[in-house]
């Protein structure tokens, strides 16, 4: 056998188990989960759990733990079809990029948009979001959920 294709047959092999591995650990698009982790102190706030086509959505990060919670670009949506939640593709590019330290006693805004902009249908949803608590270097998942009539 050729060495050319033997190393790229052996490449191939490598990225596939790879992608297979970030969309298994849920790195892309996890898949929140009912039992996901207690976020103990940090959570995420909405202000209100019902919203009309007019009203506009600000979610808010608190962060009453005790240690600094590092915050990016892992937020998604999720639609509730059928009791399953499945990602949205209305996930916008307007998401933030930054990367954003939250000291204990902050709160910051996370997001800020109207619903109609979003063209949100009639439905419950789900923003779930991660942060990473800086001094135990751990990974939280923080859920909230909310209908648009």
């Amino acid at each position: 056998m050729n060495k050319g294709v033997l190393a790229g047959f052996l490449i191939g092999i490598i990225l596939g188990l790879s992608i297979m591995y970030v969309f298994s650990s849920g790195l892309i698009n996890p898949v929140p989960k009912s039992n996901s982790q207690v976020s103990q102190g940090v959570y995420l706030d909405i202000g209100k759990k019902v919203f009309s086509q007019d009203d506009y959505f600000l979610l808010k990060l608190i962060n009453n733990r005790g240690s600094t919670i590092e915050t990016g670009i892992d937020i998604y949506l999720y639609t509730l079809n059928g009791g399953n939640w499945i990602y949205s593709d209305k996930n916008p590019d307007a998401w933030p990029i930054i990367t954003k330290k939250v000291k204990p006693g902050e709160t910051i805004v996370v997001l800020n948009f109207s619903i109609s902009a979003f063209k949100l249908e009639p439905g419950t949803y789900k923003i779930v979001k991660w942060v990473t608590d800086t001094q135990l270097n751990q990974k939280i998942i923080l859920e909230t959920e909310f209908q648009v009539k």
